[in-house]
């Protein structure tokens, strides 16, 4: 594009399904993570826990954090159900970013939106659930 190389990290580029409810994931998936080796756990919260979720009656789907067992350091995320497509940009941005569970337990995000779900996770994964 206008001459520049551009290097594209592929391992950043969300996948989406356009279904109902939507899916959305970047980064490991468990398999990928066993197959190389990596001590991992994940954290899961069901939007039925998020108060956005309840007030617009869709409250199907989960979403789930991959993250380093040692470290924190988060390796994927997978979110099913109300506006995954749009939600899992903000996971592409904290998989490059290097993210942990201890960033999104330190960052205020605006109540009540579908967003929370990233908090929610963080705090679960770091042993401090507050709805999931």
């Amino acid at each position: 594009m206008l001459g520049q190389k551009m290097e594209i990290d592929y391992s950043f580029v969300p996948s989406v399904v356009f279904t109902q409810p939507e899916i959305g994931c970047v980064g490991l998936t468990e398999e990928m993570a066993k197959d190389r080796g990596i001590r991992y756990d994940v954290s899961k919260v069901l939007f039925r826990s998020i108060g956005r979720s309840q007030t617009t009656g869709d409250i199907s789907g989960e979403a789930k954090i991959l993250f380093d067992i040692n470290t924190k350091k988060i390796l994927g995320i997978h979110i099913i159900g109300p506006q995954a497509s749009e939600l899992i940009t903000a996971g592409c941005i904290i998989l490059k970013k290097g993210g942990m569970l201890c960033d999104l337990k330190e960052t205020i995000i605006a109540h009540p939106t579908l967003s929370e779900i990233y908090y929610e996770m963080g705090l679960k994964g770091l042993g401090y659930p507050l709805h999931g």
